[in-house]
């Protein structure tokens, strides 16, 4: 007898211990137009109950796995006037607060460095600006088409609120330049007035942008 691998089938008529080689498994698999536990399915009925109960799952798991659609951010340029102050804060908060909900850019008719004061201790706080740069209306980043222009310094809006080269809605929260700092006699009291400053912005952020349909409210 020719050394062959062996099986034990239970199913076409053969005996429990009849030998079969591979091969012929696969071909008597291939005549019959399938795999060999089809041969167990053949007295099944279907019902159209089942059918509907089949897509019905199958539903509901297309479903689970479906992507959510994610709405467009709101675009959003924050002003002041050299982009070293509140619009910094201001950006720096609505991306850490609402990020999934904004597209936001800062900038300024003109730019300088960011106030290093403000640098240093919002990093004392916890909140790291480092990376952030001061920019002006030049920047390529700031999207051609804006949902909001929002200006946090009356003077600055003044001026250019009819010259500003987007055409958006326009909202305006005044947060000054520094109003008060004059009055620190040292550094430890200047720190103070760094800090009440970020805190108002923060505040600000946090109750303004929580729902973008306060925005609409707002405008001037």
């Amino acid at each position: 007898m020719p050394n062959e691998d062996k099986a034990i089938v239970e199913w076409e008529g053969l005996p429990l211990s009849s030998p079969v080689s591979h091969q012929s498994q696969l071909e008597n698999d291939h005549h019959r137009g399938g795999c060999p536990w089809e041969s167990f399915d053949n007295n099944i009925s279907v019902q159209p109950s089942d059918i509907n109960y089949f897509l019905s799952v199958e539903k509901i798991t297309r479903d689970m796995f479906k992507k959510p659609k994610v709405a467009e951010k709101v675009k959003i340029l924050l002003v002041d006037e050299h982009n070293d102050l509140q619009s910094q804060v201001a950006e720096y908060f609505i991306n850490e607060m609402y990020g999934d909900m904004y597209e936001v850019q800062s900038a300024g008719p003109n730019f300088d460095c960011i106030d290093c004061e403000l640098v240093s201790v919002m990093y004392q706080i916890g909140y790291d600006i480092r990376p952030n740069r001061a920019k002006d209306f030049r920047e390529k980043k700031i999207p051609a088409k804006l949902d909001y222009i929002i200006f946090l310094e009356k003077a600055t809006y003044d001026r250019i609120k009819k010259v500003i080269p987007w055409d958006a809605p326009q909202i305006l929260e005044d947060f000054g330049r520094k109003d008060n700092f004059e009055e620190a006699t040292d550094d430890l009291e200047l720190a103070e007035c760094y800090k009440a400053f970020i805190e108002r912005v923060r505040v600000w952020v946090e109750k303004t942008f929580a729902d973008p349909e306060n925005l609409k409210t707002m405008v001037i």
